[in-house]
């Protein structure tokens, strides 16, 4: 069983539905759980990557339990998160018997907010919140403010989190409110203050791997490439195995242009999760700095092959690509890159000048200026 990192599924109790859970599936016997249990079993194969399995997993949760709130909650997540069809997720909270869960409020909320309607979503959990009892606000507060967290509103985290009394120690020393406060520092650029509650929630729970990558990340982006190395390698030691470190080791390296050993992190990542773009990217141009540029070109063509129009990552690989190819002495197959952004109708501007460059290359000077001449007239 893999080390997540969090407490609920590295735990003892977890581990004992799991091997019940699996010891059913793996014998063809019927399995009988009920609804929110199976639903933490997919949502553990979706943490460690076993997408079929987690299907599998809720599929069972619906058949069983149809209209139950937990599986069509992970199901309205699918909805909003890989597959951005708010209309699906009404359709699917329509289905939830209970209109007055905790879970269906959160969903209604967090559809809102997909919508763009941010205000309307605050709104909406306002009314709700000010109907609790006192003991259930503390709950409520920190649901709300990891919906905000979710989608990016570091703002609305704050306003949510300082809701809760400061003055009561078990909020002031919650973990929960720290984990989320520093996350929205983070967010929000705040690195100091984020790495300095990371820093607290590390002194409490030093064997937490999820700590130690999120203090990495901080660090990272606040240009500690040192530090940020020096933190995946605890959450690394924790857990051998665990990609996230890889990834955060191999970036850190990479900023202080130690490409061979950042090849080498990426290349552990890449055995983990073979077809992130991003690191495929990212070993490519680790190769191109080694001036492997045949190696390079293998790899950017792996990125290129499942990277999209929509991806972050879509113009930094073809332009890698591209440059690989020229610098490899092949300009035509450089050109050939640029044809095929130029026909996903890709910024013409930024297409001429990469072309410009190939050419400047290839040592074809006229060519080159009358290339770059049609990118400053556009």
């Amino acid at each position: 069983m893999t080390n997540t990192g969090d407490n609920y599924f590295d735990s003892e109790e977890f581990h004992k539905l799991l091997d019940t859970y699996e010891t059913s599936i793996n014998a063809g016997e019927p399995v009988f759980m009920d609804a929110d249990d199976l639903v933490d079993i997919a949502d553990y194969y979706q943490y460690t990557g076993e997408k079929d399995k987690a299907e599998e997993a809720i599929s069972l949760a619906l058949s069983l339990s149809p209209g139950s709130s937990s599986p069509l909650t992970y199901r309205i997540h699918e909805a909003l998160f890989q597959q951005n069809d708010p209309q699906k997720a009404w359709e699917l909270l329509e289905q939830m018997i209970d209109k007055e869960s905790p879970d269906y409020i959160f969903d209604r909320a967090e559809i809102l907010i997909s919508e763009g309607n941010i205000e309307e979503a605050e709104e909406y959990l306002e009314e709700n919140f000010r109907d609790l009892p006192s003991d259930e606000q503390q709950d409520f507060i920190v649901d709300a403010a990891n919906i905000f967290m979710d989608w990016r509103l570091p703002e609305k985290v704050i306003q949510w989190v300082t809701r809760g009394n400061p003055n009561d120690p078990n909020v002031k020393n919650s973990t929960e409110f720290k984990e989320i406060l520093a996350k929205a520092f983070v967010e929000m650029g705040k690195y100091e203050d984020g790495k300095r509650i990371f820093n607290e929630l590390i002194d409490k729970d030093p064997f937490s791997k999820k700590y130690w990558n999120a203090l990495a990340s901080a660090q990272f982006m606040n240009e500690d490439y040192s530090g940020a190395i020096q933190s995946s390698e605890y959450a690394i030691a924790l857990e051998p195995e665990d990609p996230e470190g890889f990834i955060t080791k191999a970036n850190g390296l990479l900023r202080l242009n130690n490409f061979e050993e950042a090849l080498k992190y990426y290349q552990r990542y890449l055995e983990l999760e073979p077809d992130d773009e991003f690191a495929l990217l990212h070993e490519g141009t680790c190769l191109i700095n080694m001036l492997k540029l045949q190696e390079a070109i293998e790899v950017l063509k792996k990125a290129q092959a499942i990277t999209t129009k929509d991806s972050s990552y879509f113009w930094d690989i073809y332009q890698e690509l591209a440059f690989a190819y020229a610098e490899n002495k092949e300009p035509d197959k450089a050109m050939e890159v640029m044809d095929q952004a130029e026909a996903l109708e890709y910024d013409p501007v930024q297409i001429l000048l990469i072309r410009g460059h190939i050419l400047l290359n290839a040592e074809k000077l006229s060519e080159a200026r009358e290339t770059f001449n049609k990118a400053i007239k556009i």
